[in-house]
């Protein structure tokens, strides 16, 4: 591997964090002096877009084999953060519970289970009666569970600040409240501009979450990404112990205990139009969402009766038409994008892979052809 004496990541968000620090610690180990000096340049503070507005699921149930890979280096990477970078993240390994009453939707999940077993992901199939960790499930709904027990959940900004921890110590730099406004491709690599002025680096790395489309652009590159805007709400109710993150597949709505311990819920009901992504984080209530949200949930569990909605806020989601995200190399820049909203849960096998493209090295985690912008198409993966 060629390890490149500087290298510039856009976004510190929890890719470009994590990439940040994949790049870093194995460049060190690597190299000899001098180490690879890695920079972040964060617009805001560190994870102050999409990353710290998830619900935070980490899960490995995957239709496709990249996002399975990718995701399940995440759960190894969030399991041990407190043993390898000091932080807990507060992991709670609660599963999920996906459902459904379509017949086509049982076929495809009962298809589904038998890959994950072969991609070394454990889950199962079960009727919706044999679930006994959703209390007040309204079985009768449904035709099919599926439960996949190796997976959960977290509290994101804690995993914002494990990486920190882990850039921190692998000495590389975070500039927040610093906006890149002008790239540009030189000889010796990309002379990145912000406020502050203009520095080259060797290679550069867009994770840029819903603004890379715009970050491409200065590069004179068509990143086919869209931002749309997801809304999550807090309920006014205690999850249940174990509570699984909880999917109905046929409307729409999602559930899972939230860090506090607090019951979020949120889902996506409609067509959503592409968004300016300056535009579409927001805490304003939405009080029809809010309602159609708790109708659904009521009706795939008696724990919402009698709760109403505590506050609610938006997030985005950065999506490719397969919900796989993009990671490839473009000349000297590595683009890590579109991750469509499993972003947390494919960072750090994400990150790992950007090292590997910032190197100049085939990717060992997954497929550098699956993850380029023009893979075959396949049909859209998971997503809610």
């Amino acid at each position: 591997m060629d390890w490149p004496d500087t290298v510039g990541v856009v976004g510190g968000g929890v890719v470009g964090l994590a990439t940040a620090y994949s790049v870093a610690a194995r460049a060190r180990a690597a190299r000899s002096t001098p180490a690879t000096s890695v920079t972040v340049y964060e617009r805001d503070e560190p994870g102050a877009g999409s990353t710290t507005r998830a619900g935070c699921g980490l899960r490995t149930f995957y239709t496709t084999r990249t996002n399975v890979r990718l995701a399940q280096a995440g759960l190894r990477f969030w399991r041990r953060t407190e043993q390898t970078l000091g932080v807990d993240v507060n992991f709670r390994e609660n599963g999920y519970c996906f459902l459904t009453d379509d017949g086509d939707t049982v076929a495809e999940l009962d298809r589904q289970v038998r890959r994950q077993r072969a991609y070394g992901g454990p889950a199962f199939a079960c009727t919706p009666e044999a679930v006994d960790r959703v209390p007040g499930l309204h079985a009768e709904h449904y035709r099919r569970a599926v439960v996949a027990p190796a997976a959960g959940v977290a509290d994101p900004e804690l995993m914002v600040e494990a990486l920190l921890a882990g850039c921190e110590r692998e000495g590389v730099t975070v500039r927040t409240e610093t906006p890149v406004t002008d790239l540009d491709r030189v000889d010796d690599g990309v002379r990145v501009g912000t406020p502050e002025g203009t520095e080259t680096v060797d290679r550069l790395v867009n994770a840029a979450g819903g603004w890379a489309p715009r970050v491409a652009a200065m590069l004179g590159d068509d990143l086919p990404v869209e931002p749309r805007r997801r809304r999550i709400a807090v309920l006014d109710a205690d999850a249940p112990a174990g509570l699984p993150l909880t999917v109905d597949l046929d409307s729409g709505v999602y559930f899972l205990p939230g860090p506090d311990g607090r019951l979020l819920a949120g889902g996506h009901f409609s067509a959503t139009p592409t968004v300016d992504p300056d535009a579409a984080l927001t805490r304003e209530r939405d009080p029809d969402y809010e309602r159609d949200l708790l109708d659904r949930a009521r009706r795939c569990a008696a724990v919402f009766d009698g709760t109403t909605v505590a506050e609610s806020w938006t997030g985005m989601y950065a999506m490719t038409d397969s919900r796989v995200p993009i990671v490839e190399r473009v000349d000297g820049v590595v683009h890590a994008a579109g991750f469509s909203g499993h972003g947390i849960m494919q960072a750090p096998g994400a990150g790992q892979v950007a090292a590997d493209l910032v190197a100049g090295r085939r990717p060992s985690l997954a497929s550098a052809a699956e993850l380029a912008r023009d893979r075959p198409t396949v049909a859209p993966d998971i997503q809610f």
